[in-house]
């Protein structure tokens, strides 16, 4: 029986296409969630959302809460997040995206009973290179170490996303980009499993 992911992100779990007139979304055999599916037989509940920051407010957590309630049982939560926040954020530090990745994994862990015994898979984001914020990618370099702690104080599983192939803007998983994130995605769920 398929193992079932629940995959909670921004705009590169969604699959943005920044090549497209409008911004499309890349077509699911592109996307590293659809390569997940449809050639390593994940079944997969996906919740991208473009400009998603770690959930901080009471309305972020119960739209989150109720899509996991939706999405019971499943075998795994995988989160990538943390993009945005270092771009956002006014004051910007690893430290400081991270203290967020701690309070959204502390809320899912007082929340266990949505889904007993599934992993929790943190996946630090990408490095960016995105032109004229660079100080800003350096945050999101920064944060495997502290999202790595975060998850060990957890319970959660970890991961890096490292280098991939990335678009022209410098955030945006190339096509290439999101093979090389599904293959890592793989292996990693296949020492979880």
């Amino acid at each position: 029986m398929a193992k079932k992911l629940v995959c909670y992100g921004d705009s590169n779990t969604y699959g943005y296409d920044p090549r497209a007139y409008i911004g499309e979304r890349l077509p699911e055999n592109l996307r590293w969630t659809g390569i997940l599916k449809t050639e390593f037989g994940f079944e997969l509940a996906e919740y991208g959302l473009n400009g998603r920051q770690i959930p901080a407010s009471q309305a972020e957590f119960d739209a989150l809460f109720s899509a996991l309630r939706r999405e019971a049982p499943f075998d795994a939560l995988i989160i990538m997040l943390g993009s945005n926040d270092a771009v956002f954020m006014p004051q910007p530090s690893p430290q400081a995206v991270a203290g967020r990745m701690d309070a959204l994994l502390r809320r899912l862990s007082a929340q266990n009973e949505l889904c007993p015994g599934a992993h929790t898979l943190l996946i630090a984001p990408p490095a960016a290179d995105i032109p004229g914020l660079g100080w800003r990618c350096g945050v999101i370099a920064g944060l495997g170490e502290e999202f790595s702690a975060v998850a060990a104080r957890h319970g959660a599983e970890f991961m890096r996303a490292g280098e991939l192939s990335l678009s022209f803007d410098g955030v945006h998983l190339s096509p290439e980009g999101h093979r090389q994130l599904a293959e890592k995605i793989r292996n990693k769920l296949n020492l979880i499993f």
